[in-house]
């Protein structure tokens, strides 16, 4: 009885839409989408193969040619039929993150060894004829032993079957359907061909469950970063979860490129990609040499991270060779990539991958000078590290509770000789970590959004002390506040000063606004009536951290500037040649288009004598005195300024 290909034609059909989809969206890396495409391809064989025993049974004449082309068609099925079987097993411990079973020799060869016994079996029958027979009179004929065939398949069914049902929960409802549709859909159509054997239909039922699993499991969206093609950051996350959920351990290398936002504008966006692309090709290459079992990511704000499964490799001394892939070649970056690099094994260093992503985000910070590498081990007991860990409920807390203290450092009048203002600066108390340092918890609250609401506490604890009588019995001039990034570009500011000008009666003329040059760049996106109407109502404006890498002298003459602060990082080599020539032209320029100069950051005698010879107005540093809490700094202006 011929039977009816048109199944079979229809199943080509789908399985060609599933290859173009996979060259298309690229799918194309991994361990799971190289044995979905080791599935599709032999799929796309065992269909061919039976097409090509019903074609030719159909169109070639018998004769000893014929015979020949129907051994290899047949042979060539039932190969492939069990090249896809074994590739499906495969399948599912990759798309269950359970890969790393099949490490274990004996597990392995548990799948191994009767798929290599079958295939020699099939082989075997060019000498037995037990599986089928082709002769001229009967044609194609099953034989006595062929039972045993199905027998293997069944087993590789029920096998895969019970372990996608263990790992339900694992996968999720919709991606557990679509897997589990292959072996559905496998029964199914055996007892429909058994009752009606004119119908070849397992392999369309076979390319209908490969375009399920293409579409809900196979989604690049989730997999795959869309400019690179790569795995992206969020299908690390659940690549994370999934080794949780597995109960097994990973080591993860984590490599971060410091300055990849100058190489992105260095490139501009589509060289960028293309680079970044190469050169995660080059960390595959490095890896592959050595490596079966790990998985490469990316994050777009300048991270890779490397996943290998569990005892695969010494991160300590792999991480090298790595980071060397992204060394400079004469084609690319014309700078220098910055890179660094950090290990740890999963879970054991950490519970959650909340708990990775705070460590990635953070771990170049407890890099000592001169190194590029760092381990878990080394930093999570760190009590710097537990702040960093914890910053956001820290914050959260202060915001909340006012936990918040302002101290004030004494500026000194080297003209007059004495202190005349002083710069408040916010300090933060936690009951649990104690004092924390604001070069931790500022940068942090820029991060988080919080430092508005820090602002506006520093601005209304300056306000209510600079209208206390208390104030005006010190004899000082005014009390410099920081304006953060953020106030500088809201827009409400002048409503907010007038508010607090209104409720403590305070005078405008003893309040000196510090942005800092970072923060003077932005004004071109505010209203510049805002600072006009600040000035008018008598507020001054200072400049901070001049010469810290974003100096811009026109930009400074066109703000309604006062005073203009010279970092610390400058003043500190001021007792060179070089250091004391830069500051007396900064000095004379800033002098002759009417700037008064603040030099900060004096901690010695020697330095503080030189910066008086070269004409500096105000001198601010540990040399006076460190920062100090409110009433430690009107006792020492009270002793100071008699």
């Amino acid at each position: 009885m011929k039977s009816s290909l048109i199944f079979d034609y229809l199943a080509i059909v789908n399985i060609l839409i599933v290859l173009i989809a996979l060259f298309i969206r690229r799918l194309n890396r991994g361990i799971e989408n190289y044995f979905y495409i080791v599935v599709v391809l032999s799929s796309l064989a065992t269909t061919l193969f039976d097409i090509g025993m019903e074609a030719t049974y159909r169109t070639l004449p018998m004769s000893r040619s014929r015979l020949v082309v129907d051994y290899i068609f047949s042979y060539g099925y039932f190969l492939s039929r069990q090249v896809c079987n074994i590739a499906f097993i495969f399948l599912i411990f990759a798309i269950t993150d359970t890969w790393y079973k099949l490490q274990n020799r004996r597990y392995r060869a548990f799948f191994t060894v009767p798929f290599v016994l079958i295939c020699i079996y099939i082989m075997s029958n060019i000498v037995t004829h037990r599986i089928f027979c082709i002769t001229p009179e009967k044609g194609y004929m099953r034989g006595p032993s062929i039972i045993v065939l199905y027998v293997y398949s069944f087993a590789y069914i029920i096998f895969g079957f019970i372990y996608l049902c263990k790992m339900k929960n694992y996968l999720g409802t919709s991606k557990w359907i679509a897997m589990i549709s292959m072996y559905v859909f496998l029964m199914g159509t055996a007892i429909f061909q058994y009752i009606h054997n004119g119908y070849l239909v397992e392999m369309y039922a076979s390319s209908v469950a490969l375009l399920l699993i293409l579409v809900i499991v196979m989604r690049p969206e989730e997999m795959f970063d869309p400019d690179m093609g790569v795995y992206g950051i969020m299908y690390f996350r659940q690549h994370l979860d999934r080794i949780l959920m597995s109960e097994r351990e990973a080591t993860v290398l984590f490599v971060k490129v410091l300055n990849m936002a100058e190489i992105r504008n260095y490139f501009g966006e589509d060289r960028y990609k293309r680079y970044i692309s190469m050169k995660i090709g080059a960390m595959e290459n490095a890896l592959r040499k050595k490596h079966k079992d790990y998985n490469i990511f990316y994050n777009p704000s300048g991270s890779v991270m490397v996943v290998f499964g569990r005892g695969s490799v010494d991160i300590r001394s792999e991480y090298p060779e790595i980071i060397d892939c992204w060394k400079d070649d004469v084609n690319s970056y014309s700078g220098r990539v910055i890179t660094v690099a950090a290990g740890i094994d999963f879970p054991k260093h950490f519970k959650d991958r909340e708990e990775i992503f705070q460590f990635a985000l953070i771990f170049d910070k407890f890099l000592k000078v001169g190194e590029n590498y760092i381990n878990a081990d080394s930093i999570v007991h760190d009590p710097r590290y537990i702040i960093y860990s914890n910053i956001s409920r820290i914050l959260e807390g202060a915001v909340v509770e006012n936990r918040f203290e302002m101290y004030y450092q004494p500026i000194y009048d080297v003209k007059n000789k004495r202190f005349n203002s002083a710069e408040a600066l916010i300090r933060l108390n936690d009951p649990e970590f104690g004092f924390i340092s604001p070069a931790i918890f500022i940068p942090e609250a820029e991060k988080r959004n919080l430092i508005l609401p820090i602002g506006n506490f520093v601005m209304e604890e300056v306000f209510r002390f600079v209208a206390d009588d208390e104030f005006a019995k010190l004899g000082l001039d005014y009390i410099e506040v920081n304006l953060s990034v953020e106030q500088v570009v809201e827009r409400n500011i002048v409503r907010l000063v007038e508010e607090l000008l209104d409720r403590y009666h305070a005078r405008p003329e003893r309040i000196n606004m510090e942005i800092t040059e970072s923060a003077a760049g932005l004004f071109d996106r505010i209203d510049q009536n805002n600072l006009q109407k600040m000035v008018e109502k008598g507020f001054t404006f200072s400049l901070d951290d001049f010469g810290t890498g974003y100096s811009n002298i026109k930009r400074a003459i066109g703000l309604p500037l006062s005073i203009v602060k010279i970092d610390k990082s400058v003043i500190d080599i001021v007792d060179t040649s070089k250091g004391e020539s830069m500051v007396r032209n900064i000095i004379r320029m800033m002098h002759d288009v009417g700037f008064k100069i603040v030099a900060e950051g004096v901690e010695t005698y020697e330095i503080f004598k030189i910066l008086e010879n070269l004409d500096c107005d105000y001198i601010q540093g540990y040399y006076f005195s460190k920062p100090v809490p409110k009433a430690d700094f009107v006792k020492f202006i009270n002793e100071h300024n008699k």
